[in-house]
């Protein structure tokens, strides 16, 4: 990765401190939890490692550029709950802390934003845990299939990430897109001219036309033209389900994605190739489609 933070290596993943989504529809039950050298970032993962094989990486970036890595917990037990390793920039938050923002988070003086630098801290550290001989996480995580995935602020910040880093497999982009005038946010440094550069499998999910990132994501997927891209629209405004049970209608079509770019899922890719692809063909869903 492109910015390096130092890495303490070696201590062990302390407890939960919010209990995890229930009843995701994932074989696997979730684990919240934190870990001491990564301790602005919150974990999603399967309570029970792996004893063979390993985890793909999915690393997420919350709107508003918020610091609570917990916000966005049903959607991302949904997708752990699925067999991945999933670390949420930003600090898990207070127990007493609705998730879906009735209450905002007590930090007590700790920093309020995330920074674009979190999501490469996470990939280095999940890396250095991977291949560090007496690590808990030895083996377990499968740093060669690595998606990241923002929202709003967040989707911006995984964009910035994803032009600057190497080996990532995907880009899921969430009721997010590119300014015209190129603001930075949460960090970023990234600018619409940098889009067509861009190769990696994308999807973009957006909440209709009440969305407020409706235009920048439309225009972000015209400049994606070295990008396999998909683009869907489903009039849910800019928060779309993400905070309803299992992350709601939007996240059917994340798990989706994922099963397809990440494990190479077949009948996930009919939702999303061809002309009558399953979203396609769903009249709830706009589509547009590139290089699939």
């Amino acid at each position: 990765m492109i910015r390096k933070l130092t890495l303490m290596l070696g201590a062990a993943l302390l407890s939960s401190t919010i209990p995890a989504a229930q009843a995701s529809t994932g074989p696997l039950p979730v684990r919240i939890e934190v870990a001491p050298d990564l301790r602005y970032h919150t974990i999603f993962r399967p309570a029970a490692l792996p004893a063979k094989g390993a985890l793909p990486l999915v690393v997420f970036a919350g709107g508003g550029c918020r610091n609570a890595g917990a916000r966005f917990r049903e959607l991302l037990s949904e997708v752990a709950s699925h067999g991945y390793y999933v670390i949420s920039i930003g600090e898990i938050g207070e127990p007493e802390w609705d998730a879906n923002l009735k209450n905002e988070p007590r930090y007590n003086g700790r920093p309020t934003k995330t920074d674009v630098s979190q999501i490469d801290w996470a990939v280095d550290w999940a890396e250095a845990q991977n291949a560090r001989k007496g690590s808990k996480l030895s083996g377990k995580i499968d740093t060669s299939r690595i998606a990241l995935m923002g929202q709003s602020c967040g989707g911006v910040q995984v964009t910035d990430a994803a032009s600057r880093s190497k080996g990532i497999t995907t880009l899921v982009v969430l009721n997010s897109g590119l300014f015209p005038d190129d603001r930075q946010m949460g960090g970023s440094e990234v600018k619409r001219a940098d889009l067509p550069k861009l190769a990696l499998p994308t999807m973009i999910l957006l909440g209709g036309k009440d969305d407020i990132a409706y235009d920048n994501g439309q225009a972000n997927f015209d400049l994606l033209t070295g990008a396999p891209t998909f683009l869907a629209s489903a009039d849910y405004g800019h928060r779309a389900t993400y905070f309803e049970k299992d992350g709601g209608l939007f996240g059917t079509v994340v798990r989706d994605w994922l099963a397809w770019r990440i494990k190479g899922d077949t009948a996930a890719a009919k939702r999303f190739t061809g002309a009558d692809c399953g979203l396609c063909k769903d009249k709830e869903w706009s589509v547009r489609q590139r290089g699939l």
